[in-house]
């Protein structure tokens, strides 16, 4: 077990457990690291530098991490063990948004070889397709579902806040300084 502020860990991205608070996945330039206990000790499960990370709300078993460079990984036992899960999503992923009525519906801000922006999985992370009609802006940094109306999306970046109602289908700009 390592202490997460001794190793001189980054942190780019937390996810705690829905169902207990006590299990928290923090994400940094070495890897990914698991508490089982509140944060007082810590373990290293994957080695690769991680910008984004999600806990599934419905079913915590299920953890995504998305890498710089490498593309999403699925976890399915609570972040012990990572498989790759980026088919079809771009390499460099910077944000998740997990449907909280429908998980197996998941957003990723990503960017790379598939193209940039926004991808959805509706097969909880099996396959991605990019859901850009809209969107100006190549490379998106954040993703926020409305928990009480999951279809309504918003996506920032450098241009601003882009907003869809229908699942990513379709985006509008919502927010910009200009």
């Amino acid at each position: 077990m390592a202490e997460l502020g001794l190793v001189g860990e980054e942190v780019f991205a937390i996810a705690v457990d829905p169902r207990n608070e006590a299990v928290v996945h923090v994400g940094g330039d070495t890897g990914v690291f698991r508490s089982t206990n509140g944060g007082r000790t810590w373990t290293r499960n994957e080695g690769r530098a991680v910008f984004a990370l999600a806990v599934d709300p419905v079913n915590p078993n299920t953890v995504f991490l998305g890498s710089d460079g490498d593309g999403i990984f699925r976890s399915l036992d609570r972040g012990k063990t990572w498989d790759f899960s980026g088919s079809g999503a771009g390499s460099d992923v910077s944000a998740f948004a997990v449907d909280p009525k429908q998980p197996t519906t998941v957003y990723a801000a990503a960017s790379g070889f598939e193209g940039n922006g926004v991808f959805r999985s509706r097969d909880g992370g099996n396959t991605w397709r990019v859901v850009n009609s809209g969107l100006r802006q190549s490379y998106v940094e954040t993703l926020a579902l409305d928990p009480r109306s999951p279809a309504t999306l918003y996506a920032g970046g450098r241009m601003g806040v882009f907003k869809s109602t229908n699942g990513g289908a379709v985006w509008r700009k919502a927010w910009s300084r200009s």
